[in-house]
């Protein structure tokens, strides 16, 4: 069976290619004898077909009835979302509109799994002083809720990372003022900030010189940093475990959605 694979980003269309050159190559490696198609799911009030200088981006509500219109029996739909939450839902309910057979695959971390293997891949490539904290910061709650910001934690503990924290923006029990007292109780000499999603390129709103961003409020609570805008998607491991979950889907094995 020919089953074909749609890749959908989210957000701006500039990230959704940030996104297909970032996980792109990998997919088309890890997944010979699949037709690869890119989507991409507007922010609210985008449009439903957009354009980019390199590639005309359509809605995958287009692509996957299209799909379905030319007589694929199948399509596996990929979201390109970091954990369960609200945007991954919204997201299921939406497809389950499209006249099609389909099968989704889960987000980047759904499993425990997912949080060891992603733990494993990115820690050792972290700062190892035991006075430098290494924050990984998701940037939108709706993506990475409490639950997932201290499974993912967890996860780096056990795995011999203890200095790795993870938080959101959103203010709750891993809001800004919960993470600087953190930082200020363990007395860390400096703080790595990285931004965690699954948006190709920079994370403006979390490393920027703006006032709310968090960069500049862990300055002003007197903190050193080092702040890496590109995020934690840019390093190993991360598209091996969305690449497993497209192959579970292929499978069948994840959330089957038949029209």
């Amino acid at each position: 069976m020919n089953i074909q694979i749609v890749v959908v980003a989210f957000g701006a269309v500039n990230s959704s290619y940030d996104s297909l050159r970032l996980f792109g190559p990998h997919f088309k490696k890890s997944l010979p004898g699949h037709d690869i198609h890119w989507a991409h799911a507007p922010t609210e009030g985008g449009t439903y077909n957009e354009s980019h200088p390199n590639i005309q981006w359509l809605h995958y509500r287009r692509i996957v009835a299209d799909l379905a219109l030319q007589g694929y029996p199948w399509i596996v739909v990929q979201p390109l979302l970091t954990a369960m939450g609200r945007e991954f839902y919204r997201f299921i309910a939406d497809v389950r509109l499209i006249p099609a057979s389909v099968s989704v695959g889960l987000p980047l971390l759904s499993t425990a799994a997912d949080f060891e293997s992603l733990a494993m891949a990115v820690g050792p490539k972290l700062l190892t002083d035991p006075e430098v904290a290494t924050f990984v910061v998701a940037n939108s709650a709706q993506q990475m809720d409490n639950q997932a910001c201290s499974e993912l934690q967890s996860a780096f503990h056990r795995s011999g990372f203890p200095n790795v924290y993870v938080g959101v923006e959103k203010p709750s029990r891993w809001g800004k003022q919960k993470m600087i007292e953190v930082f200020k109780r363990k007395r860390f000499s400096l703080i790595h900030l990285i931004p965690f999603g699954l948006v190709g390129g920079i994370h403006v709103t979390l490393v920027a010189d703006a006032m709310n961003s968090w960069k500049m409020s862990l300055l002003k609570a007197g903190m050193a940093i080092i702040a890496d805008g590109r995020g934690l998607e840019f390093y190993p491991g991360v598209p091996k475990i969305l690449t497993q979950h497209i192959i579970n889907a292929v499978s069948d094995n994840q959330v089957p959605l038949t029209a």
